[in-house]
């Protein structure tokens, strides 16, 4: 048996996005496996359990990334319509 990684990521599960038990052979970095967390054995749900508030933490962070991108882009497009409008920002 080849030693592996194991490790939680959220990603697209079919079509959905879910949390999911990736799967990594280091000897074939490229051939990786998941599965949706909520479709995996107990015993791998009760191992991987403990990293949960990790990647819970990394969504939100990214999720608040977004959130402040979305935000400066609204700011540049109100300030092109103002312009726009002759309404000075």
């Amino acid at each position: 048996m080849s030693p592996e990684s194991i490790y939680l990521e959220y990603r697209r599960i079919g079509t959905k996005y879910r949390i999911a038990v990736v799967v990594v052979s280091e000897q074939e970095p490229d051939q990786e496996y998941a599965r949706a967390w909520s479709d995996c054995s107990r015993n791998l749900k009760i191992e991987s359990i403990e990293k949960l508030p990790d990647l819970i933490d990394k969504i939100i962070k990214q999720v608040e990334l977004e959130v402040a991108s979305a935000n400066e882009a609204m700011q540049t497009v109100n300030n092109v319509l103002s312009s726009l409008t002759g309404k000075g920002a």
